[in-house]
């Protein structure tokens, strides 16, 4: 039942980078590809980043939450992590790449909590896992 907020909230966020994304290949005129535009390269980047780790954070919690009957409190505090670390990562990526000199600290935060968040899902699954067989 949370897992399907936390997954609203990122589908939600999905739409943004892919909005932004737009917005950058109109702005260059852009079909495929990133023509060689920084900004452009950013968004279609970070937009991918999400793609690839989003489902598989989802598809852990949903485990959680549902399999192993996590907390709700935990759900969504997993979910929160993940929100916000997504959010960083964009930030870092995308507008970071509009300034002079990039700061790439947002995207390394962001990174590290992605991690952080998928490595603790896959690990209380296991835990969960092991003491329900035990």
């Amino acid at each position: 039942m949370f897992t399907a907020l936390v997954g609203s909230v990122l589908v939600l966020f999905s739409l943004n980078i892919s909005i932004f994304a737009i917005k950058q290949r109109r702005r260059t005129q852009t079909a495929y590809g990133s023509g060689d535009d920084k900004v452009l390269s950013a968004a279609v980047t970070a937009h991918s980043n999400f793609i690839s780790y989003t489902p598989l954070f989802l598809i852990t919690l949903y485990f959680l939450e549902v399999t192993f009957k996590a907390s709700y409190i935990l759900v969504l505090c997993l979910g929160l992590a993940f929100i916000i670390s997504r959010i960083l990562h964009f930030y870092g990526v995308c507008y970071s790449e509009q300034q002079s000199t990039p700061n790439f600290k947002f995207r390394i935060a962001g990174m590290m909590l992605t991690f952080s968040s998928l490595l603790v899902t896959a690990l209380l699954n296991i835990y969960f896992l092991f003491k329900e067989l035990i």
